[in-house]
């Protein structure tokens, strides 16, 4: 794993523990759907862990992780 990789992962890892349930929350509200919330949720961070490593990680990432998933935009977590 390179830096730019390790560096992705931990900000992916860190945004999960600070905002996953948050995040859950607010997708299942809006999809009226947990399952669907948590797998949509999973399918951004999955993205982003494919993305930032070469793009750079967004200075804010829960944003564009919420706004991307509830279909505000069509790119995952981070391009927002």
């Amino acid at each position: 794993m390179n830096g730019r990789s390790a560096l992705a992962r931990a900000a992916a890892e860190a945004a999960a523990r600070q905002s996953y349930g948050k995040l859950v929350a607010y997708l299942a509200a809006r999809m009226r759907d947990v399952a669907g919330a948590e797998d949509a949720l999973a399918d951004a961070f999955a993205a982003a862990l494919e993305r930032w490593p070469r793009s750079g990680v967004p200075e804010n990432r829960k944003p564009g992780c919420s706004r991307s998933r509830a279909g505000a935009t069509s790119t995952p977590c981070g391009d927002v």
